[in-house]
């Protein structure tokens, strides 16, 4: 499993040398910056980062929009620090750290975690576009923590699961593969003898479960046979 951190429109200098300094802690080497707000390469962040974290975020890859990001992996994983009390937005039904970590190293693939602004997070537009969400368990009174806190967390436990022994590992879906089945899924709903207004939560909830359950490629060659079949059944009966 190739994994990368990306930390989207840094605003701190500080943290972003943290950051890097954090990926080091847990053995992580690659690191996306999207749009940076501040100078990522200032003395300050030199100085925060140490000798290893400055070699990664020398190495960081630059990208302008988070589109661009998030099409260079096959599985995307978004960071939020506030979930849904009430499960009645699909999307707020986050995996925690410990939930991740337990499943990726089972998989072979390209995995971005994402991290948001530091003032704003991401907005529910942005979470949408990535295929699960992951949020820590804590405090309900003061449930958002610094970016690099969170990473640490995050990053822990992916480093606690990684040496696990495996006997086989499954190769994921690419984003093309992920797109296809979404389309094919959205094709599908389309054409089922339901309410209109419930398509677009039936659509959304099957994005969810392809982007939570790591659809590997065997997988997703049946899936796709399936909704081509279901579709054609029900619009050509």
């Amino acid at each position: 499993m190739d994994v990368s951190i990306v930390f989207v429109e840094p605003e701190s200098e500080d943290n972003v040398g943290a950051l890097a300094r954090v990926m080091v802690n847990f053995d992580f080497k690659k690191l996306v910056i999207v749009n940076p707000q501040v100078n990522i390469f200032s003395e300050k962040v030199r100085i925060v980062a140490r000798k290893k974290g400055w070699e990664i975020i020398n190495n960081a890859m630059i990208l302008e929009n988070l589109e661009d990001a998030i099409s260079m992996f096959d599985l995307t994983y978004g960071t939020a620090g506030i979930s849904s009390k009430k499960g009645s937005k699909v999307l707020r039904n986050p995996l925690t750290p410990e939930d991740l970590a337990k499943m990726i190293w089972k998989y072979d693939g390209r995995i971005g975690i994402f991290f948001g602004r530091e003032s704003t997070g991401f907005s529910n537009k942005e979470l949408n576009m990535f295929d699960s969400v992951i949020t820590i368990p804590a405090n309900e009174d003061y449930p958002v923590m610094n970016v690099t806190h969170a990473a640490a967390v995050i990053l822990y436990e992916l480093f606690k699961h990684r040496h696990n022994p495996v006997r086989k590992v499954f190769k994921l879906a690419n984003r093309k593969e992920k797109k296809t089945l979404i389309n094919l899924a959205t094709q599908m709903i389309e054409v089922l003898p339901v309410q209109d207004y419930r398509k677009p939560v039936m659509i959304r909830v099957l994005k969810n479960l392809i982007g939570k359950s790591m659809i590997t490629e065997r997988e997703y060659s049946v899936l796709a046979g399936i909704f081509r079949i279901v579709y054609e059944t029900l619009k050509y009966r």
